[in-house]
């Protein structure tokens, strides 16, 4: 029996709707936009003549020992993993909270970004958080950010000559802030704008779904987007500079990237899905980053209620002594007391 034919305009309807979301086709790769050719110019931007150092305030935090609390929930592959020790940050200083993106100084200590637009260090003594200091971030002319579309800074890449490179979503753009040479007192150093959408996604970045993720790939910069199209879109600054999709990670359910960072080859990401019946789920995974496309994804090993799990966003991947791998991912407790700050490290054997 033949089926019925449709209305024509249900029919257009219909296929204008199967065209909604359908992914784009990645595009042909450009040439990388390079840290290092804009690197002086940056610098002097966010730390003009005339402008002095400045320090970041105290804070006074306490870090509380964490247990897994449960069996690691490994990833497919079953990666050796070790739950190498986490700590629960609390302060009475309200300021202190928020924390979206992680990165780590050469001596160990953490930097990251608060998504109210504050840069806080973390001091390690002897392997644990010791102490704290917070500075908010400031614009081009020297003013501190105002109001959540400007201050909502979310990843975070830290050079090794003490530029911070930070992404922001909402007002959805990447800036520098040179630390080294102008502490607290650095200036926002506009790099890139994003469009609606980077180039090869078919829909817009939503307000609170931008460049969640960041990272630096040597000379260029990656952008892990929040906002998911057909998994995790995973983008690249070309010359213009603007966003390119480079990849859509296979990333299951509602996950979405929301933070990314580099050690040697890999790159190293923590993907987030809340849902209010179960909490949050987290997953970490890592990608081969040596040839001249991103190889395939690998999950390391997942959080979510069987073990201590929050909202997770930041991460930053060190070196051990013995040449093993530390992943450290840190929580965002959105200012909330049903929320924690955790500081948590594995150990990739």
């Amino acid at each position: 029996m033949p089926l019925p034919r449709l209305p024509a305009s249900l029919t257009a309807l219909l296929l204008i709707a199967g065209c909604i979301g359908t992914p784009a086709p990645l595009p042909e790769p450009g040439a990388p936009w390079a840290l290092s050719e804009a690197s002086a110019a940056l610098r002097a931007q966010s730390c003009p003549e005339g402008v002095s150092y400045a320090r970041a305030q105290s804070l006074e935090i306490t870090a509380t020992p964490v247990e897994l609390g449960g069996a690691l929930p490994l990833g497919p592959t079953a990666p050796d993993i070790a739950f190498a020790g986490g700590w629960h940050l609390t302060s009475p200083n309200a300021n202190f909270g928020g924390l979206s993106g992680l990165d780590t100084f050469a001596s160990g200590n953490f930097l990251t970004v608060s998504d109210e637009g504050a840069f806080v260090w973390i001091n390690m003594e002897d392997g644990v958080p010791a102490s704290a200091h917070i500075a908010y971030m400031r614009g081009a002319n020297g003013d501190l950010l105002a109001g959540k579309s400007r201050q909502d800074s979310e990843g975070l890449a830290l050079t090794e000559d003490g530029l911070a490179l930070v992404s922001f979503e909402r007002d959805h753009r990447v800036a520098a802030f040179d630390l080294e040479a102008c502490g607290s007192a650095a200036r926002s150093a506009p790099i890139v704008s994003l469009a609606p959408h980077p180039a090869g996604m078919a829909k817009d970045l939503e307000d609170n779904g931008g460049a969640e993720g960041l990272a630096l790939k040597g000379d260029t910069v990656l952008l892990g987007i929040e906002t998911r199209e057909d998994g995790g879109p995973l983008a690249e600054l070309s010359v213009g500079p603007q966003a390119s999709l480079i990849a859509r990670l296979p990333l299951d359910g509602g996950l979405k990237i929301t933070g990314l960072d580099m050690l040697g080859d890999t790159l190293y990401g923590v993907a987030r899905d809340y849902n209010p019946l179960i909490g949050n789920t987290i997953e970490v995974f890592s990608l081969d980053m040596s040839g001249e496309t991103p190889g395939g994804m690998t999950v390391l090993f997942r959080l979510d209620a069987s073990v201590t799990v929050d909202n997770f966003e930041g991460i930053a991947a060190t070196r051990n002594e013995d040449g093993t791998v530390r992943v450290w991912i840190i929580s965002d407790n959105n200012f909330s007391d049903r929320q924690r700050t955790l500081l948590m490290a594995f150990d990739l054997k």
